[in-house]
């Protein structure tokens, strides 16, 4: 479910699969520029264009990949937020 209030995040998961079977998030954090693509709903994917290193995305996601060849991020690279 979708939390439809802003709250602090509470736990973290550096996102090292490219699979969106993850819990849903509060947020991520991006660690690398980078263009990703996120899943909010399990099985479609949508890209981020330039992702900026440093920043956090308000975006309730369960998944992550690489935009390039659908790959894994890499430890760091992004961190889910709960």
């Amino acid at each position: 479910s979708y939390s439809s209030g802003v709250e602090s995040g509470k736990s973290a998961e550096s996102i090292t699969v490219a699979t969106a079977d993850r819990d849903r998030c509060r947020g991520v954090w991006i660690g690398t520029t980078q263009s990703l693509d996120f899943s909010f709903d399990g099985s479609t994917w949508v890209t981020f264009q330039g992702a900026t290193a440093g920043t956090v995305l308000p975006i309730q996601v369960v998944g992550a990949r690489k935009t390039a060849a659908s790959a894994a991020p890499t430890a760091g690279d992004v961190v889910f937020l709960y």
